[in-house]
């Protein structure tokens, strides 16, 4: 199912000259000792939850801090980075775990059902402006980020036959510092 939502993304991207969707699920640092997710059944999910990095690094770095001993997730680290999927700065959409893994990037208990198993999450390198968020150099995802998470939002929204109220930015989930908390 992961190569089948990575290959209705490429035309897209292809044509508004976007780097092409990199399944990075071989390449990104693991931790074979660290916690391990869960698993969600992938025609159960609910929508995508978008993320911010909250930093100025990349991708493999959040795979390397996640599985690292530092990790604040779990202590010595957890299995592999916690997002689905990431969005580069040059907009590139990267694909981090099967969908079958219910990684722990919603963290937020107060609603009803396993928040983790039910929604995608997405992570957009960077770091935004939100409530908590004081450091001068934040600013907004640009322009071909916005248009690669659109994209993706898009070809989810139809595969998982998704309606408009199925996309949430991560601060409805408890965590004002992610993306859209305005």
């Amino acid at each position: 199912m992961e190569k089948d939502v990575l290959k209705k993304i490429a035309p897209a991207m292809k044509n508004l000259n976007i780097a092409l969707p990199l399944d990075a699920r071989n390449d990104l640092a693991t931790n074979p000792k660290g916690r391990k997710w869960k698993k969600r059944d992938p025609k159960e999910l609910k929508g995508l939850v978008w993320h911010q990095e909250l930093g100025w690094g990349s991708v493999e770095s959040v795979a390397k801090y996640h599985t690292g001993k530092d990790s604040h997730l779990h202590k010595n680290g957890v299995e592999r980075i916690a997002y689905t999927w990431a969005v580069r700065r040059d907009g590139q959409i990267v694909l981090c775990n099967n969908f079958d893994k219910a990684v722990w990037s919603q963290g937020y208990k107060g609603r009803k059902g396993d928040e983790n198993a039910q929604f995608m999450s997405v992570m957009y390198e960077g770091l935004f402006h939100g409530k908590s968020v004081t450091d001068p150099s934040a600013g907004q995802p640009n322009y071909i980020q916005t248009l690669s998470g659109l994209i993706l939002w898009h070809v989810c929204r139809n595969v998982w036959e998704w309606d408009d109220n199925d996309l949430y930015g991560h601060y409805l989930f408890g965590k004002p510092a992610c993306p859209g908390h305005a």
